[in-house]
């Protein structure tokens, strides 16, 4: 199963994902089980939070179907412990679609101290990356996110194994659109 995620023609080692969630179960509400396509069963479970706002994983995605989140407080809870790899070198990805209402900090990924933060400030609405809870610290995309577009999101982190003076890259849609340095907080949580 390894083998689906490495460069197709390079002999280089390659591993799964610790976690992949294509959202295809097509269910919604509280308490539903999204399954970890990856091999590691890190299967997530819908929260449609305190406000009961009835999270939706039904809906047309990019590739397949998507989970609608109300931007306040609906989420996909996975294990505890489990991701990131403790590394402090790893990479994340998503499609994101906003439908161009947020108004205020909301985060589409996150786990612990480490999370991609929706930032709805004046002008371009953008996407911050950071390994440490200090999202105005981290690296910050340059497109317009809330354009009821789709766009593909990948955050990188690479210190050389070390958690200290890791560089952050932000890419969207394939181009690289920021970059920063910072100090990974290397505790474990769920995402």
């Amino acid at each position: 199963a390894s083998g689906d995620y490495c460069v197709p023609g390079d002999t280089s080692p390659c591993a799964p994902p610790v976690g992949e969630w294509t959202f295809n179960e097509k269910v919604a509400g509280d308490g539903k089980t999204l399954y970890d396509t990856s091999g590691n069963a890190n299967n997530g479970t819908s929260n449609d939070g305190a406000n009961n706002s009835g999270m939706d994983c039904s809906k047309p995605g990019k590739i397949g179907t998507a989970c609608e989140f109300d931007g306040v407080d609906d989420l996909v809870q996975t294990p505890t412990g489990t991701i990131p790899p403790a590394s402090c070198d790893y990479s994340i990805s998503f499609w994101m679609k906003s439908n161009g209402t947020v108004s205020h900090m909301c985060e589409p990924v996150a786990w612990g101290y480490r999370s991609f933060v929706f930032y709805p400030g004046s002008g371009t609405r953008y996407l911050s990356y950071s390994p440490n809870g200090s999202w105005w610290a981290g690296a910050r995309s340059t497109t317009n996110m809330d354009d009821s577009q789709w766009h593909f999101v990948v955050g990188t982190t690479s210190g050389g194994g070390s958690c200290t003076g890791v560089v952050l890259r932000i890419y969207v849609d394939g181009k690289l659109e920021g970059t920063a340095t910072g100090n990974v907080n290397s505790s474990y949580y769920s995402m």
